[in-house]
C-alpha cells in the first residue's frame, strides 16, 4: 500500500472514543457545516488536565492555531514537556497544506505561582532526508495517528511530576489527543511506548530537531 493510499484511508476513517474537556461522553463540534469529532482523554474525575494545560500554553504562545475545530488537510503536533522544573519546551509541527512542512518551536518559559511568560522563542524549519513520502509513511507505520492515550493502555501507570509527551492530530473532520509520561521507562514492556520513542527518534534523525534529552 503506498503512502497516498494510507493517508487517504486515515483521513476518511473516523476516529473513535471522543471526549471534550468537560465530559466523558462522546462529543462532536460543528464548524460551519463540517462535524469535527473529538477524542480528548480525561482522568478519573472526568477532567482533561493535560488538554487544559496544552490550551493554556498555546494561548500564551499566540502563534499556534486551534486544532480542535479541524485542520485541512492534516496537522500533527508533538509537545515535549521535559519537566516541570525545566523552563524549556519543544513543539514539533508537521502539516500538510499545499505541500508538507515541519517546524520546531524551541521555547523557554519563566514561571512562578503568579505568572508565566516566554523568555525565548525560536522556530526552525526541517526537511526529512529520506523525503516526505517515506518520512510520513514511516510515521504512519509507527502509529503516530492512532496510538491510544496512556490511560487506555492496561497496566501502564501514569508517572506524576515527570516529563510528558503530548500528541495532537487534526484532520478536516477529526481532532484527537494522546499523551505519555516518560515513555522511555516503558519501552521494554509496552509496544505503544516503543512506537512513541521511535517516532521521536525518527523526527530527530530525519528533521534534525534535537531533544534536550530523551523523554
Amino acid at each position: 500500500m503506498n503512502i497516498k493510499t494510507i493517508i487517504l484511508i486515515i483521513l476518511v476513517l473516523p476516529l473513535i472514543s471522543c471526549n471534550n474537556r468537560d465530559t466523558k461522553n462522546d462529543h462532536s463540534q460543528k464548524k460551519d457545516t463540517i462535524i469535527v469529532t473529538k477524542d480528548i482523554p480525561v482522568n478519573r474525575k472526568g477532567e482533561a488536565v493535560l488538554y487544559n494545560q496544552l490550551c493554556s500554553s498555546r494561548d500564551y504562545l499566540g502563534k499556534l492555531d486551534t486544532l480542535e475545530l479541524g485542520y485541512d488537510s492534516l496537522q500533527i503536533r508533538l509537545w515535549y514537556a521535559y519537566h516541570l522544573k525545566n523552563p524549556e519546551e519543544h513543539i514539533v509541527v508537521i502539516k500538510k497544506d499545499s505541500t508538507w512542512s515541519a517546524e520546531l518551536h524551541d521555547i523557554a518559559w519563566f514561571r512562578n505561582d503568579d505568572t508565566a511568560y516566554i523568555v525565548k522563542r525560536e522556530i526552525k524549519q526541517g526537511m526529512p532526508r529520506i523525503g516526505w513520502p517515506s518520512f510520513i509513511d514511516s510515521l504512519v507505520k509507527l502509529n503516530i495517528l492512532t496510538l491510544p492515550d496512556q490511560t487506555k493502555v492496561p497496566d501502564m501507570h501514569l508517572v506524576y511530576n515527570a516529563p510528558v509527551i503530548i500528541v495532537e492530530v487534526a484532520t478536516k473532520t477529526t481532532y484527537r489527543q494522546y499523551a505519555y509520561t516518560v515513555p522511555l521507562d516503558f519501552v521494554n514492556k509496552f509496544s505503544q511506548a516503543r512506537d512513541l520513542e521511535k517516532i521521536m527518534d525518527l523526527i530527530e534523525d530525519q528533521l534534525g530537531f534535537k531533544r534536550i534529552h530523551k523523554i
